[in-house]
């Protein structure tokens, strides 16, 4: 069932206590709640190449772009300054997910230099996008692909 989107406005996301899920599960419900109604086409994957259709995994932009605030953050010794706070509240997924990213980047050391501190970021960053497909497509199954298509 796909919800217009004054509905899905109106709906309440409730998180779980991080005591009950790993940071994997919480990653992957925050990514979940911030998808909104999902498309009638889904990713595809025909063995070689997976595909995802346009605007489906949006929201890993945002996630990999507030891991990149959080490890500027840290490399500087401030709090961090989200951009898309200027818009709106966060959400509590949203909330949810930056618990997360300040937890997994203390696992990088503090740079001095400026070329280490960037490939941390790129890295940070990447890691953090990668995560969040990863969850997409393990919540969100695969449509059938249209190469594999009866004739």
């Amino acid at each position: 069932m796909i919800m217009r989107l004054a509905d899905y406005r109106r709906t309440k996301i409730v998180v779980c206590p991080p005591r009950f899920l790993n940071n994997l599960q919480i990653i992957a419900l925050a990514c979940i709640c911030l998808l909104g109604p999902l498309s009638a086409q889904a990713w595809t994957d025909d063995g070689k190449t997976i595909v995802f259709s346009h605007g489906e995994i949006d929201h890993c932009k945002q996630f990999a772009l507030e891991a990149g605030e959080i490890m500027l953050a840290r490399q500087s010794n401030e709090p961090p300054r989200y951009q898309y706070d200027q818009y709106g509240a966060p959400s509590e997924a949203t909330l949810g997910m930056r618990d997360i990213l300040k937890k997994l980047v203390l696992t990088y050391p503090a740079r001095d230099t400026a070329a280490e501190k960037r490939s941390d970021l790129e890295d940070f960053a990447k890691k953090a996008k990668r995560i969040c497909i990863k969850a997409y497509m393990e919540a969100v199954p695969a449509s059938p692909s249209q190469r594999t298509a009866a004739p």
